[in-house]
């Protein structure tokens, strides 16, 4: 399998930086995590998603490194 390498534009990725962040403290609120269990039937759960979300958003160089500690709680 070849290996393709995609760039991104410096103000693309802080811009999707920022909205993967904002997707991760929308999960927060209980009544769209509610929604988020129905919707998935519990297959992933809101945390493994926030925990993707944050690492996407720190590769592209968001500031919420802090999430990507394991002690962190979802």
């Amino acid at each position: 399998m070849s290996h393709t390498t995609v760039t991104l534009d410096g103000a693309d990725a802080v811009e999707l930086a920022e909205l993967l962040e904002f997707l991760n403290d929308w999960l927060h609120s209980d009544d769209v995590a509610a929604s988020y269990g129905r919707f998935t039937f519990g297959l992933l759960t809101v945390g493994e998603l926030r925990a993707d979300l944050c690492r996407f958003a720190f590769l592209l160089g968001g500031n919420n490194h802090h999430y990507l500690d394991e002690k962190a709680e979802w």
